[in-house]
């Protein structure tokens, strides 16, 4: 067979990608730190890939990557450069593909925007490395999107990729459990509840992810056999017991909003949804009291503001002190993207706005890139939140894959308001991963009812 620009393009995706995955194998293994000269550890890295490039497609190992992606969280300073290597990825996708390139304009154009202006604000940073590394975890973001949306070709395809969803979650799930059961877990001063983090590093993040992949996985009930549904029910189970068992109450707050919207929108869903809670309010019954106890019979030296202990008066003090000391010296540029935490935020004036993390993505995102990258992000949540809850009445055929997109969506702008949620790179894989599949079914569905007409 000739060699032409396409068939050379798609060699070179199948490449990125099949380097891409055993850049996270190999990461588990001995070879990056055994003593062996740098060009050995390349070889080791890109023949394998070089080989594998031949074998198989990059739909596949994108399967791989949201089948194995949780793990990656144990290696959080590699993860810059597993990103990068995927914005590349998308490039070469999205370029490469034989079909009209997307880049998904009308869906992700203020996000670009607001790219754009925290690219820009790389310039004036106080701290350009965490600037970069920042503007790369966001493109990286929309990377997945676009890698999703132009490899799906049928409806087909977007069923196997979700599969990998709940499918990702059982070694975290086992490995968690594993953590409670052996004492491994910490213990919240607070409120006296055991957590334990899995592969992440709260557990907060990883009831997130926990939420994330069980609601995303919802559409696969109406999609796949019976048997696949006695196990995607079983792993439902653990990840919704895992939540409760957590005692992260905002993630319990949102599992409850998203049980309303599945109810609201699916009546055939209101069933399953009740047994369900009624089983789980019996089973963690001692976990919720003890999570809701301050509530119930709060302690008066907690809810003082200032005082320790309680952190919603502790956010409100970080939220009064960037809104009245901070964001007005710098209102229209802000500070730089990345500079409130981390590393840089104690050299930044934007981290002196928070104290160990902003705990509300909006005022993070005006304190380091002013009114300028603010607009764009909140109208790119805004306008979202309109078209996915339009498109659960437009799309009748992927109505499941839309009422979890919209539920998602709203549960993610909601948490944004109280917690750091929006740089968080595994579990917003998921989410962008989930919303390029229901968007692109939802385009299938459209060429379909027009090649109809």
């Amino acid at each position: 067979m000739a060699v032409t620009l396409s068939t050379a393009k798609d060699a070179l995706i199948k490449f990125i990608a099949f380097s891409l995955m055993l850049f996270f194998i190999l990461i588990f293994g001995f070879f990056l730190s055994a003593p062996m000269p740098t060009i050995i550890k390349l070889a080791l890295f890109f023949l394998p890939a070089l080989i594998l490039t031949f074998m198989l497609d990059p739909l596949l190992i994108l399967m791989c990557f949201f089948l194995v992606y949780p793990e990656l969280e144990l290696f959080g300073g590699m993860l810059k450069y597993f990103n990068a290597l995927t914005i590349v990825l998308a490039f070469f996708v999205v370029t490469g593909s034989r079909d009209k390139i997307s880049f998904c304009s009308e869906r992700l154009k203020y996000y670009y925007l607001f790219i754009l202006v925290a690219a820009l604000s790389i310039a004036y940073s106080t701290s350009r490395t965490d600037s970069l590394y920042t503007v790369i975890k966001l493109i990286s973001f929309i990377s997945v999107y676009l890698i999703c949306y132009n490899l799906l070709k049928t409806k087909k395809d977007g069923a196997k990729l979700l599969i990998c969803f709940p499918l990702a979650t059982i070694v975290p799930l086992g490995y968690g459990f594993y953590q409670k059961l052996s004492g491994q877990v910490y213990k919240v001063a607070a409120s006296g509840l055991e957590r334990y983090t899995s592969f992440f590093a709260i557990a907060n993040s990883f009831s997130r992810f926990l939420l994330t992949t069980f609601i995303a996985s919802v559409p696969l009930y109406f999609l796949v056999s019976k048997r696949k549904n006695y196990l995607l029910g079983v792993i439902a189970f653990f990840s919704v017991f895992s939540i409760g068992l957590l005692g992260v109450r905002s993630i319990w707050i949102m599992l409850v909003f998203n049980f309303f919207c599945l109810g609201y929108y699916i009546p055939k869903m209101r069933k399953y949804i009740l047994l369900l809670v009624l089983f789980m309010s019996v089973a963690l019954l001692g976990t919720f009291v003890q999570g809701f106890q301050r509530i119930f019979n709060p302690d008066i030296s907690r809810i003082m503001r200032g005082k320790t202990g309680e952190t919603i008066y502790r956010r409100l003090d970080w939220w009064e002190n960037a809104l009245t000391k901070v964001i007005p010296q710098r209102p229209i540029l802000g500070y730089g993207i990345g500079t409130s935490e981390g590393e840089a935020q104690e050299e930044s004036q934007a981290g002196k706005a928070f104290g160990w993390s902003p705990h509300n993505d909006y005022l993070r995102i005006l304190v380091e890139t002013g009114i300028a990258g603010f607009i764009p992000f909140l109208l790119f949540v805004i306008t979202n939140l309109h078209k996915l809850h339009k498109n659960i009445k437009s799309f009748a055929e992927n109505k499941y894959f839309n009422v979890c997109a919209f539920a998602l969506f709203a549960t993610f702008a909601i948490m944004m308001l109280a917690a750091p949620v929006f740089f968080n790179t595994v579990y917003i894989w998921y989410f962008f991963g989930f919303l390029a599949i229901a968007d692109k079914l939802n385009y299938l569905e459209k060429q379909g009812l027009a090649a109809n007409v």
